[in-house]
């Protein structure tokens, strides 16, 4: 009896220790993932261009995950504006003019990505709320509007509208983000 009350014991303690194993949370990596950059920046939108309004908010979050959760130091920190460019390429022309260029854009990208970081922050992950909104804009040109709550390891999460319209080639841009 007594054996079986430790065998009972050692089974127990082992299915505790496993289980406690396997619901630890994930750990998001520090480091960049040469397999997801390189996924991220072999794609030519000039050639393979998301094709809905919620596949261009996906790509983006997607870009700007992988940009803010990486550790830029050294030989890597090229990789932090060749991110931040990529994500441009979503972006409507009007947006970023309104943002001072192209240039600026990036350098303030750059530090928020910076800034974000070095609260030791991570995106975790991030949900689409609700149905998209359909809207017109002062010219008449149809706007969608994606909610999407971004999932933070550290405070409050970030609650995001990214407002995008087709652009002359009838890829659908970010034109706002609020």
């Amino acid at each position: 009896m007594k054996k079986v009350l430790i065998g009972v014991g050692i089974a127990l303690f082992f299915g505790i220790s496993v289980g406690m194993f396997i619901n630890q949370p994930k750990r998001i990596s520090n480091r960049i993932n040469d397999e997801d950059f390189k996924e991220i920046m072999d794609q030519d939108f000039n050639y393979d261009y998301p094709e809905t309004y919620v596949d261009v908010v996906t790509k983006f979050l997607d870009i700007e995950k992988l940009m803010f959760n990486q550790d830029y130091k050294g030989k890597r920190e090229e990789r932090k504006e060749e991110l931040v460019g990529k994500a441009l390429e979503l972006w409507d022309d009007q947006l970023i003019e309104q943002n001072g260029g192209k240039e600026k854009v990036t350098v303030d990208y750059m530090n928020d990505v910076t800034k974000f970081q070095e609260g030791k922050y991570k995106i975790m992950d991030y949900e689409y709320q609700a149905s998209p909104q359909k809207s017109v804009d002062n010219d008449g040109n149809l706007v969608m509007a994606v909610n999407v709550i971004e999932y933070i390891s550290i405070g409050d999460n970030a609650y995001k509208m990214y407002l995008l319209r087709k652009d002359d080639n009838k890829n659908w841009k970010i034109c706002g983000i609020t």
